[in-house]
């Protein structure tokens, strides 16, 4: 878990991104993101800092290419943000936290900002699996969106590391969306109340749904996710 976190409730995790965006990056910085990115983040950059100010590194089997990543931060002074989302939207897989503590290490070393968008974190099988890091330069985002089944409510929230940064990213959110509307908070606490013992509940009536399609893709030659 995290601790000393200052936690701002958005509307959707979309929301929380764009907070980051408009927040943390000037129009002369450069952002990276990985393949195949979650197309709304990418969106969220050419609305603000501009197509030519984005750079998109490759994966392998859905795993940020972190030797590339090394080799940017270390010649373009002008990164300020790495977005890395985990588990993988759009193809499922997640980074062990061995890998994803490589990215925060690096991204610490270039004074440059981790934002892990962890929306699909209660997806996945392997109970180990742990996306938190405690650390001032690394921002978590989360959405009650899939887990929850709380779409249409539009709720999620980003935990930032200290009060400095929330009472700027707070000037963010009161010129936008100011909060999300009262009953999504609300329907939000009630998740968090039944917590992640329904979540999992649920999650198992996917296991044979899962099996099915793994099934059916075994003759491939490779299957990621």
């Amino acid at each position: 878990g995290l601790r000393n976190q200052y936690i701002m409730v958005t509307t959707g995790a979309n929301q929380a991104y764009m907070n980051c965006v408009i927040t943390l990056l000037s129009e002369h910085d450069k952002s990276v993101v990985f393949r195949p990115y979650y197309f709304n983040h990418v969106m969220a950059l050419q609305m603000t800092i501009g197509d030519n100010r984005i750079l998109v590194g490759d994966s392998n089997n859905g795993i940020p290419d972190i030797e590339w990543l090394e080799q940017q931060l270390k010649n373009d002074d002008s990164i300020r943000m790495v977005t890395v989302v985990n588990p993988n939207n759009p193809c499922g897989t997640y980074i062990s936290r061995t890998e994803c503590a490589r990215i925060v290490a690096l991204t610490k070393q270039y004074d440059c900002w981790l934002i892990l968008d962890c929306t699909y974190e209660d997806f996945v099988y392997d109970t180990s699996f742990d996306a938190c890091f405690d650390e001032p330069h690394v921002l978590h985002i989360f959405s009650f969106s899939k887990a929850y089944a709380l779409a249409g409510y539009r709720c999620g929230y980003v935990t930032l590391p200290n009060e400095e940064l929330y009472n700027q990213m707070l000037k963010v959110q009161d010129t936008i969306p100011i909060a999300p509307s009262r009953i999504s908070q609300i329907a939000a606490l009630g998740a968090l109340e039944a917590g992640t013992d329904w979540v999992r509940t649920k999650f198992a009536t996917l296991a044979v749904g899962r099996s099915a399609i793994l099934k059916a893709l075994r003759p491939l030659q490779e299957i990621i996710g």
